[in-house]
């Protein structure tokens, strides 16, 4: 119960340091204490907020003085309706406060305490997805489209647990070594109904899994090559520091 509340707080934290980013960029932008912030009100939208919380952090930083609505919300539309690139928005203006870095300063700090690196990065069904603080999710859909099999999904599914499990923090990235014959195994455990998983296949399949990545999120996830050494691979994530 009480890891709940921890991680439910560091939820909150991290949700409020997104919103407090966000005005602060505007800040800059405009070179302005007075600041327009647009909420998108699409509930499947990719943020990494999402739109209960985000409302719930604005009511939270109005209470605390930190921002001050000047003029009431007004509502915005982009595209047309019932098409992909439709999108409604409600826009803010807020004045800043005088306390506004000292609450910035105290929620990054909180940010930077408070993550659980494994809890950045993890699999949703055959959907990998790696947070990142400054941008939307990172996301891999390894669903296999008509003729292409399920062994990019099982290697990849394989690495993220090992980080997971094993990983160490260094800097920005998240670091594991993992052992050929660990991969073997659980390759082999994991998806039974696939053949002549060995070190060829490994080599051959982390080759179409690395060519899979799509180059935004090239300087996001490193796959060493065989270290003959040590026999296995290195599997890294940028993550938030």
């Amino acid at each position: 119960m009480e890891m709940e509340k921890i991680k439910s707080r560091n939820r909150f934290n991290r949700a409020v340091w997104w919103v407090l980013d966000r005005i602060n960029e505007e800040r800059l932008f405009n070179q302005s204490n007075i600041v327009s912030y647009r909420v998108n009100l699409d509930i499947t939208r990719e943020n990494e907020v999402g739109l209960l919380r985000e409302n719930q952090v604005i009511k939270f930083l109005k209470d605390k003085s930190v921002i001050t609505e000047i003029d009431k919300p007004i509502s915005a539309e982009v595209g047309e309706r019932l098409t992909p690139k439709y999108r409604a928005y409600e826009i803010h203006k807020f004045q800043i406060s005088d306390n506004f870095d000292e609450v910035y300063r105290e929620y990054t700090n909180l940010l930077e305490k408070g993550l659980d690196p494994s809890s950045l990065f993890g699999f949703d069904n055959m959907t990998f997805r790696l947070k990142r603080i400054d941008s939307t999710d990172a996301v891999i859909n390894f669903y296999p489209k008509k003729g292409e099999g399920t062994k990019l999904y099982y290697l990849m599914r394989v690495l993220v647990a090992e980080l997971k499990k094993e990983g160490k923090r260094n800097g920005e990235w998240i670091e594991a070594f993992v052992k050929q014959e660990r991969i073997i195994d659980l390759i082999k455990k994991q998806c039974p109904n696939e053949n002549n998983v060995d070190s060829n296949w490994i080599k051959n399949t982390k080759g179409n899994l690395i060519k899979k990545i799509p180059q935004e999120y090239e300087y996001l996830i490193k796959i060493g090559g065989f270290n003959q050494k040590l026999e296995g691979y290195s599997f890294s994530l940028k993550i938030p520091s």
